[in-house]
């Protein structure tokens, strides 16, 4: 006779988990594996004495129960992410392939957002009510594939972490505020200007400057990355990686948006407007932690 102490998952008859007495009919001595515990648990010769339950009729009793398998989606992504850039290639898509030249320049006019709106008497603007809307309509307009694309992808890296943390509901609003800081400041340089703003860039600037509150802090084991505390102002303002993250775009983002570097040929670059959206994000994100009753505020 010995004791086999038997540690099973499970509810039940099969829910023990504490030594129990064993006979058994070969003369071993002792259990070296499971299968052997479950061979002798077969042949109905190892009882249950201390517990006063009888010899199951089947191993498989005694196997811990395992949950089905989750199927991984297709694309790890938060679904506000995936319907947004299918909002952005959508529209892209009617704009490039349904639209003529002359119905193209009419969208722009009444959805692009253009300084002088703001300036000129109402008389001379061709659509007046565009201002109640085209600080925000702005950004879901494209020049062209390549400008829509770096968007999307821009919007792939840092609003995934972004939705993550705020939820579907607060990522929009967020979206909707940076995109029209960025239209101010664009505004606040180019006022009275003619010129067209379209372009997901500001929002996803201000995306930008919101993650690097909190991707760049030191995180507990197995805490994934939209999880991090975010740094309050002071801690984020002498943090290297933030510095060095944010002042490495700001510059190189005037530099390029400036024409200093042209890098896409004569396509003027609002960098107004992504500097814009980035402080936005960067100084908005404590007021958006606050409203998340799961997250502490920031100092």
């Amino acid at each position: 006779m010995f004791k086999l102490a038997a540690l099973v998952g499970g509810t039940g008859k099969a829910g023990i988990s504490r030594p129990f007495d064993a006979v058994a009919s070969n003369g071993l001595s002792f259990f070296t594996s499971w299968q052997l515990q479950f061979r002798y648990f077969n042949s109905g010769d190892v009882w249950c004495k201390r517990s006063g339950m009888n010899a199951p009729n089947s191993a498989h009793e005694f196997e811990p129960q395992r949950s089905p398998k989750k199927r991984e989606p297709v694309f790890n992504l938060p679904s506000v992410i995936v319907a947004m850039a299918a909002v952005l290639l959508g529209i892209h898509a009617i704009t490039e392939w349904l639209l003529n030249q002359d119905q193209n320049f009419q969208l722009r006019l009444t959805f692009a957002f253009i300084p002088a709106y703001f300036s000129y008497p109402v008389d001379q603007i061709p659509v007046p009510a565009a201002r109640f809307w085209n600080v925000v309509s702005y950004a879901l307009l494209h020049g062209n594939l390549m400008h829509v694309g770096i968007n999307v992808l821009w919007m792939l890296a840092f609003g995934t972490v972004v939705a993550r943390r705020f939820g579907s509901s607060l990522f929009l609003i967020f979206c909707v505020i940076t995109a029209i800081a960025g239209a101010l400041a664009h505004l606040a340089v180019n006022w009275g200007s003619p010129g067209l703003l379209i372009g997901f860039s500001a929002v996803d600037s201000g995306l930008m400057g919101a993650a690097c509150r909190f991707m760049f802090t030191p995180s507990w084991p197995g805490a994934q990355p939209h999880e991090k505390q975010g740094l309050g102002l002071l801690a984020s303002l002498s943090n290297r990686s933030v510095l060095g993250f944010a002042g490495f775009w700001l510059v190189l983002n005037f530099v390029i948006g400036s024409g200093l570097v042209p890098v896409f040929g004569d396509v003027s670059i609002a960098w107004e407007a992504h500097m814009g959206g980035f402080f936005a994000g960067f100084f908005l994100l404590p007021l958006f932690d606050r409203l998340l009753p799961r997250r502490s505020s920031l100092p």
